[in-house]
C-alpha cells in the first residue's frame, strides 16, 4: 500500500480505509499510528509509514470529521 498518496476526495479517503482494511492494518483513527501493533506485539507501521498515515488521518478529516464513523458502518 502506497501511504505517500494524499487524500483530496471523499471516495479517496474511503478507498483508504478500505486498503488499510484489507492489508489488516485497519485501527482506530484517532490512535496514533505509532502505538498500533500486530497481534505479535510489534508494530505494523514503519516510523516513515507512521509519518504519511498520521497526513492521510488529517487529509481524510477534512472529508469526513468522524471517520470512525465511517469504519464502524463499513467494517464492523
Amino acid at each position: 500500500m502506497n501511504y505517500a498518496t494524499p487524500v483530496t476526495t471523499i471516495s479517496e479517503a474511503r478507498s483508504f480505509f478500505h486498503s488499510l482494511n484489507k492489508a489488516e492494518k485497519l485501527f482506530h483513527p484517532d490512535d496514533a499510528p505509532e502505538s498500533i501493533t500486530g497481534v505479535d506485539g510489534d508494530p505494523i507501521f514503519t516510523a516513515d509509514e507512521c509519518a504519511l498515515v498520521s497526513q492521510r488521518i488529517a487529509e481524510i478529516r477534512v472529508f469526513m470529521p468522524d471517520p470512525c464513523e465511517y469504519i464502524i458502518d463499513t467494517f464492523f
